[in-house]
């Protein structure tokens, strides 16, 4: 049976698709993405009123508050100098690297300046910090690995630790593998480490 990763169904959105969109088909999609409780349904940030009407220029306003407001007004995109087609892009590429994306391959791939690149990685990067410090998760949850403790140590001249020398690394992270009702096993690079992941020399 074939992963649906590797399925057609799995990419309903590609680069092209982004750079084929009007502005009005760009704007859509970002409206549902900001407000998928109303289907794209602006509501207005201020007052929380969904009776929006959309002006000449593009941006929007509120019927009751008249005040203006945009796709990005309330976030951490707020004031941005970006066209949306270059900000969705963005998050495309950025969502879809699976080992992340480099300011510089983001400023090539845009074709806009560094800095700009640099803060919008920042702000995106924010964004979902934010949003997992307030994520709460229940029941038996489960991960694929995780490197706990750890870091570069300086060895002192004329150490001899058979531990670490045997496998040629110094204090380094121990790989942890398991679930919350297994114990966690792993392959440890120092014997000072063994307690910690349950694995024995």
């Amino acid at each position: 049976m074939q992963h649906f990763l590797l399925s057609s169904e799995a990419v309903d959105l590609s680069v092209e698709d982004i750079a084929s969109m009007s502005d009005a088909q760009v704007r859509r999609l970002i409206r549902q993405m900001r407000w998928p409780d109303t289907k794209g349904k602006p509501v207005c940030p201020t007052c929380n009123h969904d009776r929006v009407y959309e002006m000449a220029s593009g941006r929007l306003k509120c019927a009751a508050c008249r005040k203006l407001f945009s796709e990005t007004s309330g976030t951490i995109l707020h004031s941005h100098k970006l066209p949306l087609r270059t900000i969705l892009m963005a998050l495309f590429l950025w969502v879809n690297g699976a080992k992340g994306v480099a300011a510089l391959h983001m400023r090539r791939n845009l074709a806009v300046s560094y800095k700009s690149a640099f803060v919008l990685l920042h702000k995106l990067r924010e964004a979902v910090g934010d949003a997992r410090a307030e994520l709460k998760v229940g029941g038996v949850v489960e991960i694929d690995a995780a490197y706990v403790g750890g870091g570069p140590e300086a060895r002192v001249a004329g150490q001899h630790d058979r531990g670490r020398r045997a496998c040629g690394l110094q204090r380094a992270a121990c790989p942890v593998h398991g679930s919350p009702h297994q114990p966690p096993l792993g392959v440890c690079p120092g014997r000072h480490q063994y307690e910690h992941c349950g694995v024995e020399p």
